[in-house]
């Protein structure tokens, strides 16, 4: 769901968006992949993959994100595992977007 009405489809990147960098934030990638909807906090919800496999994820935003059933605070930082899903639900209340980290297949 988003605020606009229109669907953000089903998207996959490779975690070599991000590999040679420190790390990236949801906002670049949903630029790299074309998606034109207007999420400003994307850019505030930071991701980057550590040498061991799993990916360390933060934010600084009035988002509503969770993962496993529990609630991901402000500037915690949050060590996901291949399968993991995110929920976020942005400051609009009414986008929602569900991120899964998968191994490439």
């Amino acid at each position: 769901n988003t605020l606009s009405g229109n669907d953000i489809p089903i998207l996959n990147w490779s975690t070599r968006y991000i590999d040679n960098k420190k790390g990236t934030t949801l906002g670049e990638l949903l630029y790299i992949l074309d998606v034109s909807e207007k999420l400003p906090e994307a850019y505030k919800i930071y991701i980057h993959i550590s040498e061991n496999g799993t990916m360390i994820f933060y934010h600084n935003t009035n988002c509503v994100i969770s993962c496993k059933g529990k609630s991901i605070t402000k500037r915690k930082k949050k060590v996901l595992q291949y399968g993991d899903k995110l929920y976020i639900e942005f400051e609009d209340k009414v986008t929602e977007m569900e991120l899964t980290y998968k191994r490439k297949q």
